[in-house]
């Protein structure tokens, strides 16, 4: 019980808190342009803006660049935006990324893009900011900048973006609001949600989960064998007991409740002490900040444990209905005892 209790709780957590930060983190619907432009840009830009449910579109763009600093190098995705950003921002990069090359804030690194032409393009900036997101891919990879400051940087003349992030007002609404955009939008534009996007982490994710509960399933049946000894036991021991009432006229149909409800008491005691157990596992987990994880499998490096109460229940039913089948075994023998051989043997 505890076990189970305690997979369901790490499979909530590790899902909300991906979910989390994913969706604080990350576009919400990510929309890739075919042959962009400026003044085309500016009219979808405004379009997707309108569509209901669209909380904000902004343009951006992606490079995969190559960043070094001081004979350290590294694997960069560079994010370009094309809109505000607050002062003091203009370049920053994620914490990992920033740690394997060992750079803080007002630091220069040396980066290198590919230009337009197919060439190589080579420039320094300046880190004025240092993100952490909780994203182990996007903080070891990570680096935004102001379209000006690249545009500035690369020798690139009046970049445009090749791509728009956009927010919703409700995340979970993602799919209707894609379909709604990809009508819109038409051929040219590829719309990916942050469901699609992150699809085989959540699969990889709910195939663990199934894998644990099914160990965790055959460790219940085990423990419902248990049962049926101890119940099986105490049958054995009372036989005696039974021999009596039986030979004063108790009916078997009353013994076999008799037995059954002490059968039932004592996997009910089995479960509450299991799910008492778990909570407090999950409480001591999550205090003690004992479920770390590698960030760069798992995206992030630790969650929080979250027993839900209809899943507590769903597994607590389980594992009552695996445990009743193994309690009418014991008491089935009853009617098989004679009272007058038992009398004769003891």
């Amino acid at each position: 019980m505890a076990c189970l209790i305690i997979v369901q709780a790490i499979y909530d957590g590790f899902r909300t808190g991906v979910e989390e930060k994913l969706l604080a983190q990350t576009a919400h619907i990510k929309i890739d342009v075919e042959k962009p432009t400026a003044v085309s840009g500016k009219l979808v830009e405004e379009a997707f803006a309108r569509i209901e449910g669209v909380d904000s579109v902004a343009p951006v763009s992606f490079h995969s660049s190559v960043v070094v600093k001081d004979g350290k190098s590294g694997y960069g995705l560079l994010r370009v935006d094309y809109g505000e950003r607050n002062p003091g921002s203009e370049v920053s990069i994620g914490s990992e990324l920033g740690k394997n090359l060992g750079v803080g804030v007002g630091e220069t690194i040396r980066v290198m893009v590919e230009g337009a032409d197919g060439e190589a393009k080579e420039g320094q900036l300046k880190v004025t900011e240092i993100v952490k997101t909780g994203l182990f891919e996007y903080d070891s990879q990570l680096i935004r900048i102001d379209s000006d400051v690249f545009g500035k940087t690369f020798e690139i003349p009046n970049p445009v973006p090749t791509s728009y992030v956009v927010g919703l007002e409700n995340p979970l609404d993602v799919i209707s609001t894609a379909g709604e955009i990809r009508k819109i939008a038409g051929p040219g534009y590829t719309v990916v949600d942050w469901r699609n996007a992150n699809r085989p982490l959540f699969e990889a994710l709910r195939l663990e989960r199934r894998i644990a509960f099914v160990v965790f399933a055959v460790m219940i049946f085990l423990a419902s064998l248990g049962v049926a000894a101890t119940l099986a036991l105490l049958v054995n021991e009372r036989r005696m007991d039974v021999a009596i009432l039986r030979a004063c006229g108790a009916a078997g149909s009353s013994l076999k409740l008799m037995f059954l409800f002490e059968g039932i008491l004592i996997g009910l005691a089995g479960i509450v002490f299991g799910v008492i157990l778990g909570y407090l596992l999950c409480f001591l987990g999550n205090s003690l900040g004992l479920v770390n994880l590698p960030g760069e499998i798992y995206s992030i490096s630790q969650i929080e444990l979250e027993p839900g109460f209809s899943s507590t229940l769903l597994i607590a039913g389980g594992a009552l209905i695996v445990i009743l089948p193994s309690i009418f075994f014991p008491i089935s023998k009853l009617t098989k005892y004679n009272p007058a051989e038992l009398f004769r043997a003891g």
